[in-house]
């Protein structure tokens, strides 16, 4: 019994088998046995003995697993949240969009910026024209979004490439300065397979500067459509961009959000948001390719497209198809911001196959898998809409990216469900842990409980006197499921 007493607090299940003395104190310190003297980490699927177990347990690989398993059993364990939780998840939500998206103001002032660009380059090369795609008309734009410019020419092929075009609109811009406006900050990528240019417009007035940052690039066709097909999505229903805005504001608050770093394109986490929205009961928002493709047919001259077929990627919509959209599918799902926002994180830990399947708004039926696509990669696969064959998820080079990313968004997800107050959280991960514990005392869970119900009380106290008298009685609904959870 002696060389047991080493085992004080494993940190996680273990297996083995010892006499009925032995057996309790192992129980009490959350093992299980069989086969002495080896003890098995059902965790780890290890192997060890009594004195290396808890050299074990404080090995990093352990530990993490341990703590993936604690978090699970804290979530599943979570009170479902009630109509005033859900109700200023949705006023919390939607302030922080309306604080972060474009407003009207901004879009004029991006047009007059355009339009100021253009009449440079009508000098510079009169058949070019130019054309704006992504955050600026997607409808998911952030103030601070780069204005995204395709480069285009018209008439007669000429000898010179996209690269050197650039170039010299490069050393014009370099070189104009007017009291009220200015570029600078000009950043040529002129090797890459679709040339860019980079710089910042400067625009003066009597109050402040204003700074807009600039991407000229050449043939960027498939971005332009994609753009204007995340637009139609979000003018469909309020709800798909406001959240849209929100995840992007989350991705950029963990750095999250930048392709030439090694993560996602800003536009990978609208994907994701349409993708739920599209599959969840009921969904709110239709397969735009799948309503279309009732009326059109799915054949060229007779054959079959394939499944990662460019040609079917993007269909050609217009204000007109997603008005009769709208009157032909109905949308049955009446949840709030708060509760869709919620269950957009539950989604992705619970239901979605992030290993197997890939993420995809072109179609509802069933699943696209890794294999089915040709790609390798174990992480979470975001297909491209308008390039079926192209994964977003292509630009994260390092696991280490993606195992953050998992992490991060399993902690919003339970901040989020945990119940918070002006004063801090009903209870924490912690908590539950001790209470878990078998090696706790009877008197040691009276007082938690004791304390947790004390806090719970005045909290709710203080939610009574602030919340508005049209909410009462929704927050003493609340306010007695919280009891019951910390009673239970």
């Amino acid at each position: 019994m002696q060389s047991l007493c080493v085992v004080q607090q494993p940190l996680g299940p273990t297996t083995c088998r010892c006499s009925d003395e032995q057996q309790k104190f192992l129980v009490c310190n959350c093992v299980q046995h069989k086969n002495c003297p080896t003890l098995h980490c059902d965790l780890c699927n290890y192997n060890t003995d009594i004195g290396n177990i808890m050299k074990h347990f404080e090995s990093v690989k352990h530990s993490d697993r341990y703590r993936k398993l604690m978090q699970d059993l804290y979530l599943t364990h979570l009170p479902p949240p009630t109509a005033a939780h859900y109700r200023r998840m949705s006023a919390s939500v939607t302030n922080l969009v309306k604080r972060s998206e474009l407003t009207n103001e901004d879009i004029h002032n991006r047009q007059l910026s355009l339009q100021r660009f253009n009449e440079i380059l009508q000098r510079i090369e009169p058949n070019c024209t130019i054309r704006v795609y992504g955050s600026t008309i997607n409808g998911f734009g952030l103030k601070h979004s780069n204005v995204n410019i395709e480069l285009a020419r018209q008439g007669e092929e000429t000898a010179e490439s996209s690269g050197q075009l650039l170039r010299r609109i490069s050393e014009v811009i370099s070189q104009f300065q007017r009291f009220d406006f200015q570029y600078t900050e000009i950043v040529d990528d002129f090797d890459l397979k679709v040339p860019r240019l980079n710089f910042v417009e400067l625009t003066k007035d009597r109050q402040y500067t204003r700074r807009l940052k600039f991407e000229l690039s050449v043939t960027a066709e498939k971005s332009w459509k994609s753009s204007t097909l995340f637009n139609f999505y979000a003018k469909f229903d309020e709800r798909a961009r406001i959240l849209g805005i929100a995840l992007r504001l989350w991705a950029r608050a963990f750095k999250l959000d930048n392709q030439e770093n090694g993560t996602w394109p800003p536009i990978a986490f609208v994907v994701l948001v349409i993708h739920y929205l599209q599959r969840t009961e009921p969904p709110v928002l239709p397969c735009f390719h799948e309503l279309q493709d009732k009326t059109s047919p799915k054949s060229t001259e007779g054959k079959e497209l394939k499944e990662n077929s460019e040609e079917e990627a993007h269909h050609e919509l217009a204000d007109a198809d997603i008005a009769a959209f709208k009157h032909t599918w109905e949308v049955k799902n009446k949840k709030s911001v708060g509760e869709l926002w919620i269950g957009l994180f539950r989604y992705y830990i619970y239901d979605f196959q992030c290993g197997t399947h890939v993420v995809s708004i072109r179609k509802t039926t069933k699943f696209d898998t890794h294999g089915n696509k040709g790609w390798g990669t174990k992480i979470l696969a975001i297909e491209d809409p308008t390039r079926p064959s192209c994964n977003l998820s292509r630009s994260v080079g390092n696991i280490k990216i993606y195992h953050f990313f998992t992490e991060v968004w399993r902690d919003t997800y339970k901040y989020l469900m945990t119940p918070h107050t002006s004063s801090g959280a009903f209870f924490s991960q912690r908590d539950f842990e001790l209470s878990v514990r078998p090696v706790l005392s009877r008197l040691q869970l009276l007082s938690l409980r004791v304390e947790n119900f004390k806090a719970l009380k005045d909290a709710a106290k203080s939610d009574d006197q602030s919340e508005e008298n049209d909410h009462e009685s929704s927050d003493e609904d609340s306010n007695t499921q919280q009891q019951a959870y910390v009673e239970s």
